[in-house]
């Protein structure tokens, strides 16, 4: 023990330790903690959904983000780190690395438990026919038809097939006005690339078991309104509006909740005033947007700098002491 001790100290006042896996386990809390200091002004960001929606998922990726970086960085220059010349120093060498590699480990898993129960609920969706082939092929989007005449579900999905999917039940539900105006949404969806990036955003997070679960929230309700906003170039606001309590009142006469990213639970009564209550042409507030965007871009930073810099800053202040 007293020569792992001796080892730690060696490497704190050399900067080694930000060099090797050490820095994967301790920057990015560091970088996840500025994050959080952050985190009020990217939910305050109502007036500019799209870039609210793009910050707080980036945010919500930084750690997990620089523990990648920082862990292959680590596999590259890990042979030269100084504390490896000794054996206790391997010794802690492996362990960190055996922590790393259960650590990703863990996060592929949960993927693809993820993946393969997303695969599971839609293991029998049959391309869509009749009425909402001919709405599906209008708005210009693969429908595919799940059989299930219980839950109200609508959601855009790559597996088993990339398009959108809808139950049986909830197809029963709209008329054409208000199917057209969620395929519409969905296409929306489609178009930004959320159903690529939620997979990734929660690989990314389920690395550490750092909260992030506010911004990941803020993401996934200002999505919705994002995606609204694109819908209604193409559709009426009431359509929109009835297509999204329909949602609500399927899955509540049906005794389930919504599955579905058309109908966000916590994002429905505020979509449903900005559609029925529009306050015209919001203003961004620029200003605000520019200072979230710099500080997350100076976390990032900071946190790849920091194995490059911190051996000279400690050799640095150890003359400054001597």
């Amino acid at each position: 023990m007293s020569q792992i001790a001796a080892l730690i100290v060696a490497c704190l006042t050399s900067g080694a330790m930000f060099t090797s896996l050490c820095a994967a386990l301790i920057v990015p809390p560091l970088a996840w903690l500025a994050v959080r200091a952050l985190a009020p002004s990217i939910e305050a960001m109502h007036d500019d959904r799209h870039w609210q929606a793009g910050l707080a998922a980036f945010a919500a990726s930084v750690a997990g983000t620089l523990f990648l970086g920082l862990v292959a960085l680590a596999i590259a220059e890990g042979a030269k780190s100084p504390c490896l010349q000794l054996t206790a120093g391997k010794i802690l060498f492996a362990f960190l690395a055996a922590l790393v590699a259960a650590t990703i480990g863990r996060s592929i898993a949960r993927a693809h438990m993820r993946h393969r129960e997303l695969r599971t609920m839609l293991a029998n969706a049959e391309p869509a026919h009749g009425r909402a082939a001919c709405i599906a092929a209008e708005v210009g989007i693969p429908l595919f038809e799940v059989r299930d005449e219980r839950a109200m579900l609508i959601m855009v999905a790559n597996a088993p097939h990339p398009g959108a999917y809808a139950s049986t039940f909830s197809l029963q539900q709209f008329d054409d006005a208000e199917l057209r105006a969620a395929l519409f949404h969905e296409r929306a969806h489609i178009e930004r690339g959320d159903h690529r990036l939620t997979p990734w955003l929660y690989f990314l997070t389920d690395l550490l078991p750092l909260q992030v679960d506010r911004l990941i929230g803020v993401y996934r309700c200002s999505r919705e309104f994002c995606a609204d906003e694109c819908a209604l170039s193409h559709v009426k606001r009431i359509d929109l509006a009835s297509a999204l309590l329909r949602v609500a009142r399927g899955a509540a006469s049906a005794g389930t909740s919504p599955i579905a990213a058309f109908a966000e639970r916590d994002a429905v009564y505020g979509r449903l005033e900005a559609l029925l209550r529009p306050n015209g042409d919001v203003v961004p507030d620029r200003r605000r947007r520019g200072l979230v965007a710099a500080a997350l871009a100076l976390i990032v930073a900071f946190g790849v700098a920091v194995p490059a810099i911190a051996p000279a800053l400690v050799h640095c202040s150890l003359r400054l002491m001597s």
